[in-house]
């Protein structure tokens, strides 16, 4: 801005400001610098308009977009944008190694189809929140939809990752008390591993779901490692 503005053109851009009483603000500013005969500038003169309402629709519009509005989780969308960065860093970096979690509750329809869809959407609600317990700083939650959630976990070795996959797994298995009713549900977890379970998201995701899938037909409530 000070760079443009000395060089005796306009600027036009939006500002984030605090009030005297230290609130923030936001504005659409344009400042014009003003020029005697000689063509030196002696005056700034700046317009701003308040646009903070505008912002925070901004705000608002783009978490909906990118975001689970029952659990706040980030969404499908932002697992794909957000995956392709981990994998892109990855592909810089020789020594990049993370875990992809696939998780599916092995009995939610029962609990809608028995306590109805408002505590179906409080367990959901209870999930999120021990999920979040579960992980560590770094390592990301996502809800694809339903009952499945994605974790990225940012581990070092395949030993952290079982560690981390069974500490989930085993507080999924504890009762849950929601709305008064004591529900018992368990969890099973795929898991894929970048780079030697694949280096592009989709195939991350299949090999997880995959692994998934076979815990399914194995009985359910495990978690299983992606093999080829």
């Amino acid at each position: 801005m000070r760079e443009t503005i000395k060089s005796g053109k306009v600027w036009r851009g939006e500002l984030e400001m605090w009030t005297k009483h230290n609130q923030l603000y936001w504005v659409s500013n344009t400042i014009v610098p003003l020029k005697d005969i000689d063509g030196n500038i002696t005056y700034y003169v700046s317009i701003h308009n308040d646009i903070t309402e505008q912002k925070a629709l901004e705000n608002k519009l783009h978490f909906e977009a990118t975001h689970d509005s029952l659990t706040g989780l980030p969404n499908r969308a932002m697992l794909l944008k957000e995956l392709n960065k981990v994998i892109e860093k990855g592909q810089r970096k020789s020594d990049e190694f993370f875990a992809l979690l696939f998780l599916d509750c092995d009995n939610f329809k029962q609990i809608n189809d028995e306590y109805g869809h408002h505590i179906g959407d409080e367990f959901l609600k209870a999930y999120t929140k021990r999920l979040k317990s579960c992980v560590r700083k770094g390592d990301r939650i996502y809800r694809l939809g339903g009952d499945e959630f994605i974790i990225i976990l940012n581990v070092t070795n395949g030993l952290e990752i079982e560690q981390i996959a069974r500490r989930i797994h085993v507080s999924l298995q504890q009762n849950w008390n929601v709305r008064g009713y004591c529900l018992r549900t368990t969890t099973t977890i795929g898991v894929s591993i970048y780079p030697e379970d694949g280096e592009s998201a989709a195939l991350l995701l299949k090999n997880a779901d995959n692994a998934l899938y076979k815990g399914k037909r194995e009985g359910k409530n495990n978690y299983i490692l992606y093999q080829t």
